[in-house]
Order: C-alpha cells, then structure tokens, then sequence
C-alpha cells in the first residue's frame, strides 16, 4: 500500500487540510494581521507585538463538491467491504474533473511593528509557518483505476480509447516565511506598501504539468498493448517520501531544521498592495500576494517517465474487486522487468507559489467621535497625529479574491458590513459566493482593552453548526499587543 501513497493519500490528507481566501480579517479593524494580506494597509498603530504562537491561528479546509462531506463519506462506506470497493465509493460522490481539494494553515511565530521616527513609515516584521495544499480530482484516472479497461463495464476491453492523463495535478508544501514589510502613508488619501520575504522549505510535493495520452491497443499477434504517447510527467518531492514511495516526513526534528534553513531548501518572494479614498466616504484597497520562488536541494526525490513506452499483455486489464495491491503488483512487474521507464533521481528543483488577487471597495460613514480615556485601537484615521480621539464607524462594500493555482483560478466575491460597536468591541459580518459555496456567511470580532487585542473569524456559519455535512470551513484566532 506504500506505493499508493504518492497519489490516493494525498487527495484523502487534503480533505482534512486546510483553502486561502481571507476574506474577514482583509481590510478588518486595522489587525496588525491586516498587513499580512495587504501590505499597504492604511495603519492606524504607534507599535504592535503579536503574542508568539497565539498571534494569529489559521486553519480552513474546502472541496469544491459539496456532495463531499464527512457524512456522505460514512454512508458510502456502509456496508461496504474492501479497501478499493471502499476507495471507489468515496471517489464516486458525484466528483468531476472540475473537483478540487484546496488548503492553507498558518501560525505566526513572531509578529512585530512600529513607526518609524518619520511617522508616515510603519515598519514590520516576522516569521509564519505556512502550508498550503492543491489538488484537482483526475475522474479519468481514477475511473481507470478502479474500472481498469472497462471503464463502462460493458466486459469488453475499451481499445483505442484515447485518456488524457493531463488532470493528474497535487502540490503541496511545508515552510517557513520570514518577512520584513515597509508601509507608507504617500498622501492623506493614498497608502502603499510592500513585504520582502525569504523563506525556507521544509515539505513538499510538486506534480504539476503532466503531458501524455494513455490507450490500449492490440499488436500483430492479437496480444494487448498499453500504450502511453506524448508522455512527459515528473513527480519532484521533499521531506515527504523515499525512493521506495515510504513516507519519511515523521522527524520533527529534520523539520524544524529545514524549517530554519538548514536543509538548503531557499527562496524569496514579495508582496504588494495599496489602499487609498476616492472621497471622504469611498475607499478602496488591493495586494497581490505571494509572487514568490522556492528552490529544493539535491535532498529531494525526483520520479520522471519523460518517454513514450508501450506495455505487452496477453489480456486486458479487468474490471477487477479486492486490494490496491493488484496495481502494485503490475507495478513491480512492469518495473522489474524494465518494460516502465521510470527514473528515480536525486536532484533540486523549484517551484513558483501560487498568487493571490484581493481587491476591495467600501464606503465608510463616521457615526460619531469620541475623546478617548484610555488606549483604543480605533484611533482616527483621518489624522495619524491625533492620538486623543477615536471613532465609532460603519463599513460596507464588496471585496474580491483570485488565486491563481496550476490549471485552475480558485476565486470569491464577498459582500460584507463592519461596524464598531463601542471603543473596545467591533464586528465584520460578510456574505461570500466562491468556488465551495453560495450561502457561505461569516463573522468577525474584535475586542480591544487597553493594550491587548483578541481577535476570532469563523467561515461557513452554517455549516460551522453542522460540520459534518460541510465541504468548507474556516476558523481563525489571534492575541496581540497594539499601541496607540
């Protein structure tokens, strides 16, 4: 079964991993992690010092079928026996080859700010653990898999039969990013700002790109013939599995050091963004995010069939009940006997992270001001010198995200309402159409008491009540020190 785990495990783990769009926190409160997802947010903060470990706890998980969901998987196991009766059942919950599995968790490990001496410049910096996770259902393969060739299970072999095996797409990764970001107030009404990052890679699978035609043919003496043209796939892997496919990422010490750049896995990256007023009451913010470059050492493992190859058999490949293991077992066959050439290689590779669109636009109303007592976060944003005063507002507007993976764009359209309810408590509600759900609401809180902040967002509302028939679901909490 180990061999199965380059594929099969890693669309089972990305259903319990975590997606990307950050629709609450963006823009939401003036969150010292309001810069994470826009650099040149427009600051309202002397200083900040986000709690190690606590400042900000991310975790969002999402499959784009909502047919896929921890109930319908129980009741397509029900009386069911057999790993791969079991494995068809899951698979064969109305997923298409438009089907993904998305993921992203993140914790800060060390989040600070301050304002430089010309306070128009708010400088920061830090170190999160991210990882991220993607991979698009291949109906086509898996149908193959499970049905051999008689996907139509007619009995009769489906010669000449033409398969594209360009859908087989997983990538997924482990690292550590450590940034030092500038934000500038250019104008009264214009912001804008930039993260430079340098990050270290711990974990990773990268199967992307993946060209060629499978089909089963008959040669001049009647015998069948597998036949693969046009064949070009590399599976690059790190800190994930051996060259007999055994999963080897259990060390956390060989982790934790990969993860502080001592397994010479390097790269860099930048993100942007701006924000700004097209009026006292109209404002509007973007960043384009993770435009980042990520090399792997000759640690990793490298699996490449780079050449077209054809497979002698006397009989097709049946309809076929009981283990996996039956595909292992022609595995080693055809490996064995040199009829599959594949290279097991030991060489860097690297990989360019997928980017990430936001952009939003809001009117803001003033409900009213108040002299300030004590320290708030809602300082006056209108005038970064007066500290004495703070306001009660109200926000609402639309906001947009676009992530741009491998042969796909995962994307969200947020319509959300902010308001402060008083000089300590301030709420985000937001509505939210994208690739998982149309009836997706979520909400936001944020609580200020002299110097400590406390944040918590939750996504899906809905199906946060009932999370066993959910597809979605994102959670996320922070505890910071912000000064005024």
């Amino acid at each position: 079964m180990q061999k199965s785990f380059l594929f099969i495990s890693c669309l089972i783990f990305s259903y319990f991993v975590s997606a990307q769009n950050n629709q609450i926190l963006y823009g939401f409160d003036g969150l010292p992690q309001t810069l994470n997802l826009n650099p040149g947010a427009e600051v309202q903060m002397e200083k900040h010092f986000g709690i190690p470990l606590l400042s900000n706890i991310y975790f969002q998980v999402g499959v784009s079928n909502s047919d896929f969901n921890y109930n319908a998987i129980n009741q397509g196991l029900e009386g069911i026996d057999g790993n791969l009766s079991k494995l068809r059942n899951i698979f064969n919950l109305g997923l298409s080859k438009d089907d993904f599995f998305t993921g992203n968790a993140q914790m800060e490990l060390l989040n600070l700010g301050f304002r430089l001496r010309d306070p128009d410049y708010y400088l920061s910096f830090g170190i999160t653990t991210d990882s991220k996770f993607y991979g698009k259902y291949p109906k086509t393969t898996m149908e193959m898999f499970f049905y051999g060739d008689d996907v139509n299970q007619d009995g009769l072999p489906d010669v000449g039969v033409g398969r594209d095996l360009s859908e087989l797409l997983v990538i997924g990764e482990l690292v550590n990013v450590f940034y030092v970001g500038i934000n500038k107030k250019v104008s009264e009404n214009f912001t804008v700002g930039a993260k430079i990052k340098f990050l270290s890679g711990a974990m990773d699978v990268d199967f992307r790109n993946v060209e060629g035609n499978y089909s089963l043919g008959e040669d001049a003496f009647g015998d069948y013939e597998h036949r693969l043209n046009g064949i070009n796939a590399v599976f690059n892997s790190y800190g994930t599995v051996d060259e007999n496919y055994a999963f080897v990422g259990d060390d956390p010490s060989k982790i934790v050091q990969d993860l502080f750049f001592l397994g010479g896995n390097y790269g860099v990256g930048i993100d942007l963004g701006l924000s700004g007023k097209f009026s006292e009451h109209m404002l509007f913010s973007a960043s384009l995010l993770d435009l980042d470059y990520l090399k792997y050492s000759s640690d990793a493992q490298n699996f490449e069939v780079t050449e077209d190859f054809e497979i002698s058999d006397e009989a097709f490949t049946p309809p076929f009940e009981g283990e996996p293991s039956y595909w292992l077992n022609l595995y080693d066959k055809y490996y064995e006997s040199g009829q599959l050439p594949l290279q097991k290689l030991n060489k860097s590779y690297q990989v360019y992270r997928s980017p990430k669109l936001y952009t939003e636009i809001k009117r803001r109303n003033i409900l009213t001001n108040y002299r300030r007592n004590g320290n708030s976060v809602f300082r006056n944003v209108r005038s970064i010198y007066n500290f004495d005063q703070y306001e009660l507002y109200e926000e609402f507007g639309i906001q947009t995200f676009t992530e741009f993976h491998p042969a796909s764009v995962q994307w969200g359209v947020t319509g959300f309402y902010a308001r402060s309810l008083n000089e300590y408590i301030s709420a985000k509600a937001t509505y939210t159409l994208d690739s998982f759900s149309y009836t997706n609401f979520g909400l936001g809180i944020s609580t200020h008491f002299n110097t400590f902040n406390f944040f918590v967002t939750a996504d899906n509302l809905i199906g946060l009540f009932n999370y066993k028939e959910s597809n979605y679901q994102s959670v996320q909490v922070g505890l910071n020190m912000i000064i005024n």
